[in-house]
């Protein structure tokens, strides 16, 4: 997957299935470059709708993310 995509992803409410193949919904709320991160890698930061609480996943974490797309 490409940086970039995860870039676009921003602000999007996303599937995101994890490298354990655990399911996470929700919004793409911060997205780190590799520069950012200690670790060289990108990286996304996922608002699962928790007061409060955002779960950060790095590149390597993700096995698949797709946005979701919300009926008008």
């Amino acid at each position: 997957m490409e940086d970039k995509y995860l870039y676009s992803l921003l602000f999007k409410k996303v599937l995101l299935i994890d490298s354990d193949g655990d399911e996470w919904r929700g919004k793409v709320d911060t997205y780190f470059s590799a520069d950012e991160n200690e670790n060289g890698e990108v990286s996304i930061a996922l608002d699962i709708g928790e007061k409060n609480k955002l779960i950060e996943f790095s590149k390597s974490e993700i096995k698949s993310i797709q946005e979701i797309k919300e009926d008008r």
